[in-house]
């Protein structure tokens, strides 16, 4: 949240952050794009898997 990445708003005297269910559907569809991404493209990614 502090980075940007994912909109959220802190409530309270706490401190507690609040996110919508759909951003936060969002931020890890992409995170779990990119990974995938990343070992296919990783010289240590998918090749190195046992089939």
């Amino acid at each position: 949240m502090r980075g940007k990445h994912l909109a959220a708003a802190r409530i309270g005297g706490r401190g507690q952050w609040r996110v919508s269910r759909q951003d936060l559907q969002t931020y890890l569809d992409k995170t779990y794009s990119e990974t995938s991404d990343w070992i296919d493209h990783h010289p240590y990614g998918s090749s190195m898997i046992d089939p």
